[in-house]
């Protein structure tokens, strides 16, 4: 399977949801686990697109002017395979919603949760071997319709059980994980003590002025998802289970008042993606790259 926490981050002023996972897949080919790659990809980005009735008459310009785009963040842990179907016809579903009524309507959290639910569970009814499915997706974002508000959900699917959809707390006291490497939550539970002991010593602290104050709490908030980053590489790198490994990815999804924006970031001196080589005379793929160590 794999281990991706989820949490709400705010530093400078800058609010944002993050996520970080690790890269391997694997296959279980009892008593082995069998690495297939290091290099692969937990966490994705699905762009909602709402046009108005004109793109049925198909008119060319109509199909690059969505009346609201934006995006939601994805992280799976559990069968790769089914798990990359799912976003894959999510993808294709939430690329093209088209308003009926001539409302400019917006899907709410809970419209594009009970829609991906649907594709999940119809993927899985599909499936032939639908008995030995066991996936977990974490899928967060901001709200079409309140753009300030974040919102996080767990599905959950295993075996020879009805598809869980669970409503997760976030904000910036709590973190959310999913994955078999998590240890029945004492990664996460880890992970918060980690984030609480920042703030204890904080809260010790005595400051001159309310702007050194200020100063001091940005800085302490930017060293704490620092030292959280740090403990979940650490966490990859030295894990006994097979099924977690390679390096650590991370996207932030942030809010800019119209729309929300996914960013990811892989670790400085990766290897992923490093041997593409130009697209064409002065265009490369140029990743954002930070060191987790």
């Amino acid at each position: 399977m794999t281990v991706v926490y989820c949490c709400l981050e705010n530093s400078y002023g800058i609010e944002r949801i993050s996520a970080v996972s690790d890269n391997r897949s694997s296959i279980k080919l009892k008593p082995h686990t069998i690495t297939v790659s290091d290099i692969s990809s937990k966490l994705h980005s699905i762009t909602i697109k709402c046009f108005s009735t004109d793109i049925l008459t198909n008119k060319d310009d109509d199909y690059m002017t969505p009346y609201y785009e934006t995006e939601f963040g994805v992280g799976y842990a559990g069968n790769c395979f089914q798990a990359l179907n799912v976003i894959g016809n999510a993808r294709k579903v939430f690329q093209h919603l088209i308003d009926l009524n001539s409302k400019n309507a917006k899907p709410s959290h809970s419209d594009i949760i009970r829609t991906f639910s649907s594709i999940f569970d119809e993927f899985i009814q599909s499936h032939s071997g639908k008995s030995n499915i066991a996936i977990d997706f974490l899928i967060f974002g901001y709200c079409p319709q309140s753009p300030s508000i974040p919102w996080l959900y767990k599905l959950s699917h295993r075996p020879r059980k009805k598809l869980e959809v669970t409503k997760l707390q976030i904000n910036n006291n709590e973190i959310h994980g999913i994955g078999d490497a998590l240890n029945n939550g004492s990664l996460v539970n880890k992970l918060k003590t980690v984030r609480r002991s920042f703030r204890r010593k904080f809260l010790k602290l005595k400051f001159y002025n309310n702007f050194e104050k200020e100063v001091f709490f940005e800085k302490m908030k930017v060293a704490q998802n620092n030292v959280t980053e740090k403990y979940i590489r650490n966490h990859i790198k030295n894990n006994k289970n097979k099924t977690v490994g390679g390096d650590i990815e991370k996207m932030e999804l942030y809010n800019t008042g119209q729309r929300s924006v996914v960013t990811l970031t892989i670790p400085t001196g990766s290897s992923k993606n490093n041997n593409i080589g130009e697209l064409s005379d002065g265009l490369a793929y140029v990743p954002f790259s930070k060191n987790f160590s």
